[in-house]
């Protein structure tokens, strides 16, 4: 879209096709199914401008790309490390749709801390499943979740099953629901002026924060599990 054009146009410094990982060049089987195909995977580097709106380029970035991607960036954050599961599209034949982007921030302040140290050294391909490229990249969503979870806990644990996948993935989804509740409820409750919305607020937030507390307790039992 016009729009989509203006804000990369605006918002990208440098994009760089750092590398490409391909069955002849890595010994991993290709993967097709009904739902997606895996030919290769495209590393990619983009460093943006100190006014863009990252999270809204990347996923630009996976959607137009029409292979998986491996995108690293230099949001604010810090290095953002990000995959994004890509299908067939029901509507266009052809095309594919991005399904989920799943990303993560590492700070240039803890550069030798022991988690984000854990976390790149996972990523390596000598470390990753071989039997199909739909292995290894499902294995990066892993641990990029997995990474994301280490924000929360203090523990970095990768899952070792497609259930444990799947419950990391909601358990995180969870979690960041809540969170951004709980923040949009004490913004309301600071603005409000009547004395009883106020409490109901409050209680409210106490509630959320007690789910949150157990979303939490959730992540941490699954690291502690492994």
């Amino acid at each position: 879209t016009a729009t989509a054009r203006r804000r990369i146009r605006e918002g990208v410094e440098r994009l760089t096709w750092a590398a490409v990982l391909k069955p002849g060049t890595i010994g991993v089987s290709p993967y097709r199914d009904a739902e997606r195909e895996f030919l290769e995977i495209s590393v990619l580097t983009v460093h943006f401008r100190s006014e863009a709106a990252v999270l809204r380029l990347v996923e630009l970035i996976h959607r137009a790309v029409p292979y998986h991607v491996l995108l690293l960036d230099n949001g604010p954050e810090g290095l953002g490390i990000s995959v994004a599961h890509k299908r067939f599209s029901q509507g266009e034949a052809g095309k594919v749709v991005v399904e989920q982007v799943n990303r993560t921030t590492l700070s240039p302040d803890d550069t030798g801390n022991e988690l984000q140290s854990a976390f790149l050294s996972s990523l390596a391909l000598t470390s990753l499943p071989t039997q199909h490229l739909f292995a290894l990249y499902q294995a990066w969503v892993d641990r990029i979740a997995a990474m994301e979870a280490a924000h929360v806990t203090g523990n970095f644990s990768t899952p070792c099953t497609k259930e444990g996948s799947k419950v990391l993935e909601q358990s995180l989804q969870e979690h960041a629901r809540l969170k951004k509740e709980i923040a949009n409820l004490c913004a309301q409750a600071r603005k409000e002026k009547q004395l009883r919305r106020r409490v109901e607020q409050n209680i409210k937030i106490k509630e959320l924060e007690a789910e949150l507390a157990a979303a939490k307790n959730r992540l941490q039992t699954m690291g502690e599990a492994k």
